[in-house]
């Protein structure tokens, strides 16, 4: 395998799958990377983090205003969308900015999964892509 098939990746969004809700149905999150090459992430991390510069270069950013931030950023320009996600009742909830923020501060460890995934190059390498189609 040559190096450019190693490390070529695709700016594709992801489907994140989880297990089946009550009723059947798959909860998943369509989500694409977390990377500088992904230029909208960039972008977008650097506007809403550049109010808060001197609390991050010298490390007295609140933890509560980090995570806020990251939720801001990720919502805005990672998360593509969703299917099939409830509510503890079994209710779908709408795909849209105020409910993937209620969420997310809701599930702070469905936000790290979610998170953690959209950071992983191998969710993103072509060749993996690739074979997961075949299969």
């Amino acid at each position: 395998m040559s190096i450019y098939e190693q490390y070529k990746t695709v700016d594709d969004a992801i489907t994140i799958k989880f297990k089946a809700n009550d009723d059947g149905t798959i909860p998943s999150f369509k989500i694409g990377r977390t990377s500088r090459n992904n230029t909208l992430w960039a972008k977008t991390f650097e506007a809403t983090f550049r109010p808060y510069k001197n609390e991050l270069a010298d490390g007295t950013i609140s933890e509560s205003d980090a995570n806020r931030l990251n939720i801001i950023v990720f919502i805005t320009a990672i998360l593509k969308g969703w299917e099939n996600i409830q509510d503890s009742t079994g209710s779908n909830i709408e795909y849209n900015e105020e409910n993937a923020t209620k969420l997310f501060n809701d599930l702070p460890d469905l936000f790290q999964k979610l998170s953690f995934e959209s950071s992983k190059m191998d969710n993103f390498l072509a060749s993996n892509l690739k074979a997961d189609a075949k299969n």
